[in-house]
């Protein structure tokens, strides 16, 4: 049954307001359908969603952790007809860690919120658990949704805009996805493929989260 947990993480971003320090991104790179699946790698999987408005040349990022060695993972958000689709790990224990948003240019920053922050206090508390990772297998982490959009910011002069990303959705739709991404990258069907979590949402509940 396909459960979603609806809220806001609210990151905004001003241009010329110092903010925020650069962050350096880890880009997870997507698998190649074309290409076999690696026996001593691992693979995370999932719906990465984002509706941007026009001329809006921001990113949105899922940030993942390595526990053991504390190296990220950035799994990008990407518009509807691509936002299944699968990344390569090593073996280990990860969690989600941080919702990210950055602006590319001469005014690049980058801002994030603590996956804690979308986790507590409602039902999806259980996305910042570890979660441990086996070669040969492919862990669905959910299905996220975000949005970011641009406006002018009132009374500036020169004029301002202001970038903002939102997380607008988290949900639970493992068998659907699943065949989704069997259909995307034949591979997987030969490796098992599970939820990353042992719970799963069970109604819709508010998402409090403010902002950064």
């Amino acid at each position: 049954m396909h459960r979603t947990v609806y809220g806001h993480v609210v990151l905004s971003l001003v241009l010329c307001a110092l903010l925020s320090a650069c962050v350096g991104m880890q880009h997870a790179k997507q698998i190649d359908p074309a290409m076999p699946l690696a026996a001593n790698k691992a693979y995370l999987y999932g719906q990465f969603k984002l509706d941007r408005d026009r001329m809006n040349y921001t990113r949105v990022y899922l940030r993942v952790e390595n526990l053991d060695t504390g190296s990220p993972v950035d799994i990008r958000m990407l518009e509807q007809r691509e936002s299944i689709y699968a990344v390569e790990v090593g073996p280990g224990m990860y969690r989600i860690k941080e919702f990210m948003f950055t602006m590319a240019g001469p005014a690049s920053m980058t801002l994030s919120s603590d996956a804690k922050r979308f986790g507590q206090p409602t039902e999806a508390s259980y996305l910042i658990k570890p979660v441990k990772v086996e070669a040969g297998k492919a862990y669905y982490l959910g299905e996220f949704s975000s949005v970011t959009r641009r406006s002018e910011v009132p009374n500036s002069y020169p004029m301002m805009l202001r970038f903002s990303a939102h997380l607008t959705g988290i949900s639970q739709n493992f068998e659907v996805t699943t065949n989704a991404l069997k259909n995307r990258y034949p591979a997987f069907a030969s490796i098992e493929c599970r939820p990353a979590y042992d719970q799963q949402l069970s109604g819709n509940h508010g998402l409090d989260v403010g902002s950064p």
